[in-house]
């Protein structure tokens, strides 16, 4: 219960550095998957998490789909303590001996961004994501299969679904106000017309060209 409450990741950091018999129990790979980790305000600062054995890390590697995404949004900020530890000629380096022993891919981790990011965040990373994909995939492939037109889709939907709700959530550097006047006026020609759909067909486009990243 404690894991998955709103603040679980820092009611685990904070009693696990207080008790050693907490953090022995918090270490079961059944708590780590269930740690929430809703409470911690997005940030492009992830020096605080480069631990292989911090929380972060050790969620991501028993499957906790929001640890996952977290590092999909830290690999694709270009942090690079992660993508030292991550890739070494292409080889996985995070695997530990213990309860939390998987192995993270830098596709698992950005495929768990794309799926599971909020819409706030999502809307500030279509930069970040065209980078990623021009750099595994090539300028002339990312554009010719759609997949920078699919980014672009889906990231403007986000962007425009911010606009609505109030212009405070808006992340700063997503847009500028012709951008943001652009998009409102297109957003009846953006297909399909659906945030869901938007997001399945970077999905689908993603694990057709980056096979490698475990669902």
């Amino acid at each position: 219960m404690l894991a998955s409450s709103y603040d679980g990741a820092g009611d685990i950091a904070r009693l696990s550095t207080t008790c050693v018999k907490f953090m022995s129990l918090a270490s079961q790979p059944h708590v780590l998957k269930a740690v929430n980790f809703r409470s911690l305000t997005p940030t492009e600062n992830y020096e605080p998490h480069h631990n292989l054995y911090g929380l972060l890390c050790q969620c991501a590697q028993v499957g906790n789909l929001a640890a996952e995404a977290m590092l999909g949004r830290a690999l694709l900020f270009n942090d690079y303590w992660f993508w030292n530890v991550l890739v070494d000629d292409d080889q996985p380096l995070i695997a530990q001996d213990g309860p939390a022993s998987g192995i993270l891919l830098h596709e698992k981790l950005v495929r768990s961004f794309i799926a599971y990011s909020s819409c706030k965040d999502m809307a500030s990373m279509r930069i970040p994501l065209f980078s990623y994909m021009i750099s595994f995939l090539g300028y002339d492939v990312a554009r010719e299969c759609g997949i920078l037109l699919a980014v672009t889709n889906l990231c403007s939907y986000e962007i425009i679904r911010l606009k609505y709700r109030g212009p405070s959530n808006i992340p700063e550097n997503s847009v500028n106000d012709a951008l943001l006047n652009g998009l409102t006026n297109a957003m009846a020609r953006l297909t399909p017309p659906s945030g869901v759909a938007h997001r399945e067909r970077l999905l689908a486009l993603f694990d057709e060209f980056f096979p490698s990243a475990p669902i």
